[in-house]
């Protein structure tokens, strides 16, 4: 048990083919997430979610979907949590090649590197995508 106190826990928004955030908190209650997701995403914007407790106030304000990891569910039609569990994935490949086995770095310079190579990765995949459509539109 003492080693689940010693994790760290880290909140994410992850925006479609946009802005990567994410912030150390102290725990995944709504009192603390709510208001860092009050400032940082727009009234009445599209948000989904997982089945989590604290994403319950969310009716009120967002246009809120969620999936329902527990019955097997992880898409359903636009609505899915993979951008952001794709984004914590990437943050624990570089945790596991960067962070030798043991140590515990401070998280602000590691948070912030998954940033910037998230957002490399899709400055590139954007590129891609204007020279697919800019050679179609020649063909």
């Amino acid at each position: 048990m003492a080693a689940a106190k010693e994790k760290k826990i880290v909140f994410g928004m992850i925006q479609r083919d946009g802005d990567l955030r994410v912030h150390h908190v102290t725990d995944a209650r709504k009192a603390t997430l709510q208001p860092i997701i009050m400032a940082n995403v727009a009234k009445g914007a599209k948000v989904y979610t997982d089945e989590a407790h604290a994403y319950t106030w969310m009716y009120k304000g967002y246009a809120h979907s969620l999936i329902t990891h527990s019955l097997g569910e992880y898409v359903r039609g636009d609505v899915s949590t993979n951008s952001i569990e794709g984004a914590f994935s990437h943050f624990k490949r570089t945790m596991g090649r960067h962070v030798p086995q043991g140590q515990r770095p401070p998280l602000r310079p590691l948070l912030a590197n998954v940033r910037v190579s998230l957002e490399s990765q899709e400055h590139r995949r954007r590129r891609t995508r204007q020279r697919i459509a800019a050679r179609d539109e020649r063909a």
